[in-house]
């Protein structure tokens, strides 16, 4: 249920850049990168940001999310894969991986009708 938050917090950072004048134009989409590690079930994502659009300039935008594979590299070995599960061991020499990618929770970009914004 955390999306609920994610995406009234989503919903404030794009009002904050029309606030700011960075974006002019009617919105119609919002791009956010999702690792897979932050456990957000998109869709459920996309229910509460179409909740937390109405009666705001996002009213008519869509919300689409990237999801990111988590990838960990090891210390030891040099090893660069995507994991499924928070193990952060090497199963090839048992060194220390560190995340690369997976973690990621950020708008990347924001659709207008004359382009779009990155945000």
């Amino acid at each position: 249920m955390h999306e609920a938050g994610i995406a009234q917090s989503i919903v404030d950072t794009v009002l904050k850049t029309v606030e700011d004048g960075r974006v002019k134009e009617r919105i119609l989409a919002v791009t956010v990168v999702v690792g897979a590690y932050q456990g957000i079930y998109p869709e459920s994502l996309e229910m509460y940001f179409d909740a937390a659009k109405k009666g705001t300039s996002l009213s008519e935008a869509r919300l689409d999310v990237k999801l990111r594979p988590a990838v960990a590299r090891c210390e030891g070995c040099g090893v660069e894969e995507g994991i499924e599960a928070p193990i952060l061991l090497c199963p090839a020499c048992g060194g220390q991986r560190h995340l690369l990618s997976g973690d990621e929770l950020y708008v990347e970009s924001v659709e207008t009708e004359d382009g779009q914004e990155d945000t």
